[in-house]
């Protein structure tokens, strides 16, 4: 792997760690996986790093436009990012099912298929995705049904992150393959 890409990941991997610790005592609400993203933008933000936030990306049916769709964020080069190429950042707030993986990994295939053929030509080049999730409080450690107590989940665990590639040409990107995995 590029060792520029592995570095911003490492530092997105970081932030989001960051976020993580304080986020993940919140309370749960309808609108958590928002304030994590606000949370997010505040560090791009202070780590100077260039980005794009709810970037949108046109699905078309034989140049019909169809939908919008929106990609959470969208790093670029320049700054602290030597990495030379844009990476779509999609983040979630869910349980870690396989369910819940799958429709993040595919709402991120989504992205980097319909970018760069329907999109702004910002992203006509784009080849790199990461799925970000953040976890969720288990309610079961919560509440012990037999006690008076109750606990939070400590220490809070980590965000998961992959890291995505086409392995298709990226104006026609329907295969893909993980990279690395951080935990």
């Amino acid at each position: 792997m590029d060792t520029d890409l592995e570095a911003i990941c490492d530092l997105i991997f970081k932030m989001a760690c960051d976020v993580n610790k304080t986020c993940f005592y919140f309370a749960a609400e309808s609108s958590i996986e928002k304030i994590y993203q606000q949370c997010f933008a505040y560090e791009l933000n202070r780590a100077k790093l260039k980005y794009h936030s709810e970037v949108t990306i046109e699905v078309l049916y034989k140049s019909f436009p169809l939908k919008d769709l929106r990609a959470d964020f969208v790093l670029q080069p320049g700054g602290k990012n030597k990495f030379t190429k844009d990476i779509i950042i999609e983040v979630k707030h869910s349980n870690p099912t396989k369910a819940a993986k799958d429709k993040a990994r595919l709402q991120l295939f989504g992205y980097l298929h319909n970018a760069p053929i329907h999109s702004a030509s910002m992203l006509s080049g784009i080849e790199y995705g990461i799925v970000l999730h953040w976890p969720v409080a288990d309610e079961k450690t919560t509440w012990d049904e037999t006690s008076t107590d109750g606990q939070l989940q400590t220490p809070a665990p980590n965000p998961r992150m992959e890291l995505w590639k086409t392995k298709s040409t990226p104006t026609n990107a329907t295969k893909f393959e993980l990279l690395k995995e951080w935990a």
